[in-house]
Order: C-alpha cells, then structure tokens, then sequence
C-alpha cells in the first residue's frame, strides 16, 4: 500500500481553549476525563513528541495534528487519502509527509457531531454519520471546495456507516440498522431496517450480509433484499464497539472485555473461536494479518491475529489524549486522539533476516507445535558434529534465552522451553554451517 498522501480531518468548530471531552461524549463507560485543547499559534504543521518509554520498541511516533477533539478515522490507502472526523467540521490537510501534516483550504461544516466517515473513491463522496442528524453525502473531487450534496435523517443516532452499492447502512444506536438508497445523492432516501434488540454502534459488510455489533452480540443480517434486512445469525459475544472482517472472521471488540474473533464462513451459525482479554477497547482495524486496536485508556494495541484462535500482542503505544479509533495504510498508523488531534505513528513487523553469504538449509529445525500452550518443544537436526547455538527473541527483539550452547553430535536433537510467558517469540538457530530463524506462538 502506498503512504498517504492527503488527508480529510473532522475537527469540531469548538473554542480553542479548553475542551471537555469526556470521551468526546460519546457514550463510552466510566470515562470522565478532562484534556487541554492545545493552544498553538501556527495550525500549519504539526508538532513532534517523544516516544513514551513504555512504548514497545517495534513502534515508532512519525508526527501528528494536535488540534482535536478527533473522534474517529478512516483510510484510503489506493487514492492516498485518509479522513480524521470529530465534531461539526472537516479540514484538510496534506500529510504526504506525516511528520508534519500541513493544513489545506478546503473545509466542510456537518449539522452536527461527525461520528464516522466513508470515503466512496469512485465518485469522489464523503458519506458522514452524524449522531443525531442522520446522514450527510459530501462531494469532495474537489478538495479545495467541497460540498453538501444531500442528507437523512434516521431515528436514533448515527454512530457507523458503510456503503455498498447504491445504498448506505447506518448504525443507528437504539434504531438497529437502517437501509438508505444513495442513487440519487441529492436525495437519499431511507428504504429498509431491521430494529436490533440491543444498541448498535458498528457494523461491516461482506457480500449479502450485515454484521452487526449489537452491545452484546453479533448479529448476522441477510442484506440481498435492502428493503427487508433479515437476521439470520446470532454469537453471544460482547460485541460493542469496533467490528472488522478478514478470512471469514469477525473481530469485535467488547469494552470492558476485549477482542472476539468469530468464524462467520457459515453466516446463519457464527461461532466464537479465540479472545484476547484487555479492557477499554474501542476502535478496530485488520491489516496484513495485525489487529490495531484504540484503547481509551492506554493508546492502541497490536495483535498479530495470524492464528485467529489465538491473538497475541506485538506492538503498543501510549498516546497522550484518548484514543478512540484508528485506520491503518502500509506501516502507518493514524489514530483519532480525541482533543490532542491526530497522532501518527510506524509499527514495524518484526523479523529477523537469514544472515548474507551464509549457507541455509531447507529445514536445520522444527516447532513440534506452533501455536503451543505452557511449553514448546523443538527438534534439530544435524548432519555432522557441530557448534550449535539457540537464541530466542521475544517480538521486540531483545534476547530472553539462550537454552542451547555448545558442540552436539550428529542426529536429532530436543529442545523444551517451559518457563516463558505467553507471547510471540523467535527462535534462532545457529551452527557452523546454517543459520534458521523462526516465529513461534505461546498461548495461555
């Protein structure tokens, strides 16, 4: 994916003074804090902080807008463009270097609070939800003089929208899901819903179907007929906030209870298959096998969810406001901050490269069961009296062990590790002739 190059920022038209936030009042539970609008002279680039010492060190702060309150942010990683919304105000601003975004001319005023955004490429359309103003359909060819094309209300509050085809489906809190055609973007027009019996504030779509995170579960909706939305499946999973879909998983973060993955290759029978346990979770985002997870408390987390039944952490960040959302382009990720703006930071996958001119073998060892729970075990195989040494890594690549060091003889050799926390790990094999470095998984 190629870095972004422009992006579209909500930012509420507040004072610029002191903004009570209170989790930009949005519903979240048991956040009451305050945060300092920051007071800078010059809105034309951004500013740059340091890394927090209790960041993990495969993640990296590049540069940010800290000119909130910022809710909530999405990307478009093709056009190169990528929309930060809060409040009742778009601006514009040209991060083809993200560690100084600069302000742009182009602005656009909403009826109210923006909640969240969708970014059709092919027409050149913003569709906003906007809380207890329904929808807004922008047209933003022209970034320097965008404009209101239409709008719909809907009965409860906008918290989400997605559009497929010609009609937008809106999480609307206590109204469920509604169904509105965007044909004629100067006059959508709603033309189906299905009344969820729980609160929604998040949905995805793949195919005919809706899915919908319900407060306190997932709701599968069938979607053919956009005129009578029908529920066909159901997981009893705390599904809140954030929702994403990858390889026929869902991945729904629940607040006060973590990360869900539900295997939805049979729509009508959703299945829970792995967690992860953390609290405060919000917005989500699954790129290149990584969940980038907001978290309101903390800043965001890295899950690597290559193993959907068994997410594990790799990456994370402090961030200094509250962290309510975040999209993710290349190695790049934008969070929606709430009043310290946007915040920009690198995660860097790690890995560990074969070392240069040395000669490798097509299989020097093996993880008898990758992922494995308490132990793993590993089996080498020699081919002659050598040297061998084994290191392992934990993900930010400091050394944790050295469980193997000295001359062995030729054969097969077994190596048990029992005594390392869960988590993701590296496992280096060295000897005079091969070097081999491989990934492994320790799962509670």
């Amino acid at each position: 994916m190629s870095p972004v190059g422009v992006l579209l920022v909500a930012i509420a038209m507040y004072s610029p003074q002191v903004f009570t936030d209170s989790a930009l009042q949005i519903g979240i539970p048991g956040d009451t804090s305050h945060h300092c609008f920051p007071e800078t002279p010059d809105r034309r680039g951004g500013s740059i902080l340091s890394r927090d010492e209790n960041d993990s060190l495969n993640v990296s702060f590049v540069g940010n807008w800290p000119f909130g309150p910022s809710c909530c942010v999405s990307v478009d990683s093709t056009q190169s463009i990528a929309f930060l919304s809060s409040g009742g105000g778009v601006y514009i601003l040209d991060i083809s270097d993200p560690a100084s975004p600069a302000e742009m001319s182009g602005c656009i005023y909403t009826r109210g609070r923006v909640m969240d955004l969708f970014y059709q490429e092919s027409a050149g359309r913003l569709y906003a939800a906007v809380d207890e103003n329904g929808i807004e359909v922008w047209d933003v060819q022209d970034l320097d003089n965008p404009y209101r094309l239409g709008s719909c209300d809907t009965p409860d509050r906008a918290w989400g929208i997605v559009v497929s085809g010609d009609h937008a489906y809106v999480a609307d809190g206590d109204s469920g899901l509604r169904v509105i055609d965007v044909t004629t973007p100067s006059a959508p027009v709603e033309v189906g819903c299905y009344d969820s019996p729980g609160y929604v504030r998040s949905l995805v779509i793949s195919g005919n179907y809706a899915y919908l995170a319900d407060d306190s579960a997932l709701l599968v909706i069938d979607i053919s007929v956009p005129s009578n939305p029908t529920q066909v499946g159901y997981c009893n999973s705390d599904c809140e906030y954030g929702i994403a879909i990858d390889n026929n998983f869902i991945y729904a973060t629940g607040y006060s209870d973590g990360l869900y993955v539900i295997d939805v290759s049979t729509p009508s029978e959703p299945v829970e298959v792995g967690s992860y346990i953390s609290f405060s979770l919000l917005g989500l985002e699954v790129s290149d096998g990584y969940a980038y997870i907001s978290n309101a408390n903390i800043g965001f987390l890295v899950l690597d969810i290559s193993s959907p039944a068994a997410p594990m952490e790799v990456g994370y960040c402090n961030t200094p406001g509250t962290a309510l959302q975040v999209a993710v382009s290349g190695n790049y990720t934008y969070v929606a901050d709430g009043a310290t703006g946007l915040q920009i930071y690198q995660f860097i996958p790690m890995s560990i490269e074969k070392e240069e001119g040395v000669e490798q073998e097509s299989s020097l060892f093996d993880i008898v069961s990758n992922p494995s729970r308490g132990s793993v075990s590993f089996r080498i195989e020699l081919s002659c009296n050598s040297q061998l040494d084994m290191t392992v890594y934990d993900i930010c690549g400091r050394e944790v062990q050295l469980p193997a060091s000295g001359n062995y003889p030729p054969g097969q050799h077994e190596i048990i590790l029992n005594d390392l926390s869960p988590g993701v790990y590296f496992a280096r094999v060295d000897t005079e002739t091969s070097t081999e470095t491989k990934k492994f998984v320790l799962i509670r």
